[in-house]
């Protein structure tokens, strides 16, 4: 029977939901209808297979899901492609067992030549391959006085990866040369040049030892290639349901001849046998679309296919700046809202609420609204963070708020950044939880840095009163909790503590005190860019300062020379005059008049000089 070429669309009937089960309105694009529809989960009774994009997508979709919009998640993910290594192992081990039959191994008490020279030449691609270092022409018989030389054991070095790699390859190579010296039984012969024998036996029959993971040609041949050359292939990514075995690999009767399936099909088999037939978001890459297209066209209770819109970016520097800096405001934001939690002494009191606060509390519906309908369009999550970033700036900005409002807005965006998994230590049980992790000062330091912020915002204070008596700080000094590691730090400079705690104050208008917050990553960068620069700076005026004193130390030593004779130390010159400046050079040839100008200059020189030192040993 002919088939038709051209590719059909196969028919997608939309789900119906439950009627005592109210759904969110979440849509998402459907590869068949090409078009965003209403998402569904189907009951068993139904049939579904969505897509979505894998790893990333199931690891941001999935919270959603489950936290965001209530439903009950059974996430399941396979791992699976035999055509990899066991297929080769698979064939490997088939060549050998037809290599012991074709040489009548089975029954037999000793080895015969033919095999023996078969695992000789076993043994020499083995160590040409494994072993670069010994020739290749090495005999079984030579093999370990060689490799004792080539290969010493390192006395006192730390192992490596490839010192243990190195150890088994040579360890293969000895056990096969054994064997091949003292043959005895097929049995005990086998066990010790298996391991040479499987790869050769591969090589020699034509059989690649390289992984076709990413080899295209092995993938058409494979998963990729339901009919080659012919129009029936719609796609390059396109997968076999069912292929034709290789000698060595597994096989199983079927109309079409020996064969086994595809490792989609094994993909698919497995996610059913645990969710059972029905699936409602299915994560892959792009061959896997064609599994979906056709398995909905083989079955009519599946609905549809679902694929998320990941865009893809550059993740470029101003990408960067832009989220430090959202992160940066959601830090200021948080920090501000624990303050004010940490401080306030009742925050489920009901206060009288001011117009900044009704402002703000519509914003916040607002985007709870906003919220909804951008992760009810594709999962927008893009578009949230946009959201969450609007209105944490009317927060930071809005003036005369109510603690009560400004803890609730904090604990409805911890909520939805903890969904998005942005706090890896938050826990949506914690409904009193503000902000992220990374927020407070290390635990280390909070005995020594808010007792010291304490006592610094007292004094701060008591400066600001006029009250600065001697009596009033004697009574603060007091009252300095008792702390060896606290006096210690004491001698240390104020911001060599705060770094060292990882921590920053900062100072608010009195009489809020000052607040304690994670010293900026940047600060300690920076800090550390400066001492980093400083010291190579005092580096460089040290040897600045040694090369000086050298220059010093040679000028005295030259200034204790007699200018008389500073010239008579050197085979240039053959005569002088009667202050000791040359007048004849080496070969009777007179000094020009230019370059006795120079040596005059530094005759003069050194006449200065010597006068001077002459001066101090008196």
């Amino acid at each position: 029977m002919a088939l038709d070429s051209a590719r059909k669309q196969p028919p997608w009937i939309a789900p119906q939901p439950r009627h005592d089960v109210q759904l969110p309105a979440l849509k998402i694009y459907n590869s068949l209808t090409r078009t965003k529809n209403n998402f569904v989960p189907v009951d068993p009774t139904d049939a579904h297979l969505g897509h979505a994009k894998n790893y990333v997508s199931t690891d941001i979709i999935r919270p959603i899901m489950k936290d965001y919009f209530g439903f009950r998640v059974k996430f399941v993910m396979n791992t699976t492609d035999i055509d990899d290594k066991i297929i080769v192992s698979g064939r490997q081990q088939y060549l050998l067992a037809r290599f012991k039959e074709d040489h009548s191994v089975e029954g037999a008490t000793m080895m015969n030549d033919a095999i023996l020279s078969q695992t000789r030449a076993a043994f020499q691609h083995y160590i040409t391959k494994n072993l670069p270092s010994i020739p290749s022409d090495t005999s079984p018989e030579a093999f370990s006085d060689l490799v004792a030389r080539v290969y010493k054991d390192k006395q006192g070095e730390p192992v490596t990866v490839d010192d243990l790699l190195l150890r088994a390859r040579v360890g293969t190579a000895r056990l096969a040369a054994e064997a091949l010296q003292a043959p005895g039984s097929p049995v005990d012969f086998f066990s010790k040049t298996d391991d040479i024998l499987l790869p050769y036996l591969d090589v020699l029959h034509g059989a690649s030892m390289d992984s076709n993971k990413n080899d295209k040609s092995l993938q058409d041949d494979g998963e990729g290639s339901l009919s080659k050359g012919t129009s029936m292939k719609w796609s390059d990514s396109h997968f076999a349901l069912w292929k034709a075995s290789k000698p060595g690999e597994p096989a199983w009767p079927n109309p079409w001849g020996q064969g086994r399936p595809g490792w989609h099909i094994e993909c698919s088999a497995m996610a059913s046998d645990v969710i059972g037939k029905t699936i409602d978001i299915h994560s892959g890459g792009v061959d896997l679309h064609s599994l979906t297209m056709i398995t909905s066209s083989a079955s009519p209770r599946l609905t549809g296919q679902l694929r998320t819109a990941m865009t893809e970016f550059e993740v470029t520097e101003d990408l960067m700046k832009a989220v430090v800096g959202w992160e940066g405001k959601l830090n200021n934001f948080f920090l501000k809202a624990l303050d004010i939690w940490k401080h306030s002494s009742d925050t489920t009191a009901t206060p009288q609420l001011s117009a900044a606060d009704h402002q703000l509390l519509n914003s916040l519906e607002k985007a709870k609204a906003d919220v909804d309908t951008a992760l009810c369009d594709l999962f927008n999550t893009s578009a949230v963070m946009r959201i969450l970033s609007e209105l944490v700036t009317k927060a930071n900005s809005a003036e005369s708020l109510s603690n009560r409002t400004m803890i609730l807005l904090a604990r409805w965006v911890t909520r939805i950044v903890s969904i998005f998994g942005l706090d890896p230590e938050g826990s949506l049980q914690d409904t009193a939880r503000i902000g992220w992790s990374g927020l407070e000062i290390p635990l280390s330091a909070k005995p020594y840095i808010y007792p010291a912020s304490q006592l610094r915002d007292q004094v701060r204070s008591l400066a600001c009163s006029g009250f600065f008596d001697h009596a009033s700080i004697s009574k603060l000094a007091g009252e300095i909790p008792e702390s060896s590691a606290l006096v210690d730090e004491t001698s240390k400079s104020y911001s060599d503590v705060l770094l060292h705690f990882r921590a920053e104050l900062e100072d608010r208008n009195s009489p809020r005190p000052a607040l304690v917050r994670p010293l900026d990553k940047s600060i300690v960068e920076a800090r550390a860019e400066r001492e980093t620069a400083g010291a190579a700076k005092a580096k460089a005026k040290l040897e600045q300062e040694a090369k000086e004193a050298d220059a010093a130390k040679e000028l005295l030593e030259r200034a204790k020379v007699d200018p008389a004779v500073m010239f008579h130390n050197t085979d240039e010159y053959s005569e002088w005059d009667e202050n000791g400046i040359p007048t004849i050079e080496v070969g009777n040839k007179t000094v020009s008049k230019n370059k006795r100008k120079k040596l005059v200059k530094e005759w003069e020189k050194e006449k200065k000089r010597h006068e001077e030192w002459l001066a101090t040993q008196n």
